[in-house]
């Protein structure tokens, strides 16, 4: 029961703060639209993909770092634990730092080639890739010993923040304004999580434990890329086929449907860790299956009133506030029914993890970014837009579903 009553007020915290951060994201994403228009938050939108592949430089190792410190927490070995995190600094500093200086020669190699607006968002970049590598770190690291309430703290003052800061300076400033606030808040979010969290960390390069995390990491930060990729790969081909217009109206179908796929994402973000920490301490699924199925019953019933719901109020949002995207109400609704098939069981990947079975579905995720790519191009050859690259994901998403 005391168990019960722990994983409730977990995931009831941390699914609310991240929902409640998500909303501020979700609200930023907006007003960003509505201040800079199609083009320029379609420009917004490109710099993101760049960010997004910088979530993976640490080639697995947080990943590994997610599963190994709880593992070793049920085994209560502190000098595990210790070991595992100086290592999953040292990766994501280096990586992070390299990532970046490419990011930053080419923007110096395109001065005087590109426009002034693209070339600061190169640089802003840039800099936030380190930042955002970093942060991830030590979210890890929280979490993967249950200090949600610090995590949820900070994401929900800093998502706030990065709100108020958005009208105070997009509105005067236009897309630099939106790089300013995209750089300064994680930053700012990132040192207070240092400040309350002072790890005694050190640079090592242990291959042991590097191979370790990777091993156990590499897997799923590969279907992770593969997963985010095609979403990130429809983007480009809208943007390539369609125009940066088109990609606007794209980003915002995506933005809207984001927030509601936060909803598995936090269930999983707090139920993984005691999957991890549980198969530490017994080795086995007999005491595992209980994660995988009744969180699967709930969002079966659940979800779906969820969607409905949460349709009515972002179609209704955008035709009343965001009227020149409205051309994305119907890419968004497609999308949001694709999110159902990769949402309706939030805890299979972290007992397909715990199993160590991650590397099966890679074959899986290649084969829908094929299907995505190849539906998605026939579907825009036959003049469906926007929309026809959203069947295409849909049908990505319904496959990686039901194979997982």
């Amino acid at each position: 029961k005391e168990q019960k009553k722990e994983i409730l007020r977990d995931t009831s915290f941390f699914s609310g703060g991240v929902y409640i951060s998500q909303a501020m994201f979700f609200l930023r994403g907006f007003i960003n639209a509505m201040i800079l228009g199609p083009s320029l938050y379609g420009l917004w939108s490109a710099l993101n993909i760049i960010l997004s592949y910088s979530a993976y430089t640490h080639i697995g190792v947080l990943n590994g770092l997610n599963i190994e410190i709880p593992y070793q927490n049920g085994q209560k070995s502190e000098e595990g634990i210790i070991k595992a995190r100086n290592t999953g600094f040292t990766v994501c500093l280096v990586n992070s730092v390299i990532f970046s200086s490419i990011v930053e020669v080419i923007a110096l190699f395109l001065w005087g080639k590109i426009p002034l607006a693209e070339f600061l968002g190169l640089a802003a970049i840039a800099g936030l890739v380190i930042i955002s590598v970093l942060y991830e770190f030590y979210q890890t690291s929280l979490i993967s010993l249950k200090k949600f309430l610090l995590v949820t703290k900070a994401n929900i003052a800093f998502s706030v923040l990065s709100v108020v800061f958005t009208f105070l300076l997009v509105p005067k400033t236009s897309i630099y304004g939106v790089y300013i606030v995209a750089v300064a808040v994680p930053l700012l979010n990132l040192l207070y999580v240092w400040r309350r969290e002072r790890y005694q960390l050190k640079f090592e390069l242990d291959f042991r434990m590097i191979s370790k995390l990777m091993k156990m990491g590499f897997p799923i930060v590969t279907l992770n890329f593969l997963d985010a990729s095609i979403t990130n790969i429809a983007g480009i081909m809208v943007l390539s086929l369609l125009g940066k217009v088109n990609m606007g109206y794209f980003a915002i179908a995506l933005l809207a449907s984001r927030f509601l796929a936060y909803f598995p994402q936090s269930i999983h973000r707090s139920l993984e860790i005691r999957i991890y920490e549980k198969n530490g301490e017994i080795n086995g699924i007999s005491e595992l299956e209980k994660y995988l199925f009744k969180p699967a019953q709930i969002m079966i019933l659940l979800f779906p009133i969820m969607l409905v719901g949460f349709y009515m109020l972002a179609a209704f949002f955008i035709r009343h506030f965001l009227p020149q995207y409205a051309i994305a109400i119907y890419p968004f609704l497609i999308i949001l029914i694709g999110r159902f098939f990769v949402s309706f069981s939030p805890t299979s990947f972290a007992f397909i993890t715990a199993m160590n079975k991650q590397r099966f579905l890679i074959p899986a995720y290649l084969a829908g970014k094929v299907i995505m790519v190849s539906s998605g191009i026939v579907f825009m050859h036959m003049g469906l837009g926007v929309t026809g690259a959203v069947s295409g994901l849909f049908l990505a998403y319904f496959f990686i579903g039901s194979v997982t």
